[in-house]
Formats: C-alpha cells, sequence, structure tokens
C-alpha cells in the first residue's frame, strides 16, 4: 500500500472511528470540550481536554505535558507503539485493513 492509499483509510478511519469511541474502545470517557483527568498520568487536577476542529476532525491534548494530537497520536500513547504500528492498529480498529 503506498502512501496515498493510506492517507485515504486513515481519513476513512477518523469517520468511523472518532477519538471519543476510539477512547470508549479503551475503556476512557472522553467528554468534549470539558477537561478530564488525563489517561496518560497520574491526574490530581483534570489536564487532558479533546475537542473537534472546525473541519471537523478530532483533537487532543494534556497540559500536563503528555503531549497531543490526533486519534493515532492517542494510541501510539495508549498502547506505546511506534506511529507506523499505531496506524495499522488504527485501521484494523476501524474495519480498514485486514491481517
Amino acid at each position: 500500500m503506498n502512501f496515498g492509499d493510506y492517507a485515504f483509510r486513515i481519513k476513512q478511519a477518523k469517520q468511523r472511528l472518532p477519538l471519543p469511541k476510539l477512547m470508549e474502545l479503551h475503556g476512557k470517557k472522553c467528554l468534549a470540550l470539558t477537561s478530564m483527568q488525563c489517561p496518560f498520568h497520574a491526574d490530581e487536577h483534570p489536564s487532558f481536554s479533546a475537542w473537534r476542529t472546525a473541519s471537523g476532525a478530532w483533537r487532543w491534548k494534556c497540559h500536563a505535558g503528555c503531549g497531543g494530537g490526533d486519534e493515532i497520536d492517542y494510541l501510539v500513547l495508549e498502547l506505546e507503539m511506534t506511529k507506523g504500528q499505531a496506524i495499522c492498529e488504527y485501521l484494523q480498529l476501524a474495519g480498514l485493513l485486514t491481517d
């Protein structure tokens, strides 16, 4: 599969499996536009936020320093994997890549 194929499938996956649904699959509740406890560190004060951009894409950020990004960046941290592995995992979870 070439880069263009991956880019197209990632776009499809983001429609099928947006960040809130992805987090729910991993046992985390995602409440858009509210601060919540970060799933990546012991969080005494809610430092994690998720929001939908004007273009419809989902983004997240830990304001305590864990990072931020999209669904794939979330999987990188959640599952401690490389970006390439996270892309494959995300496409599989969204039903767009078979073994």
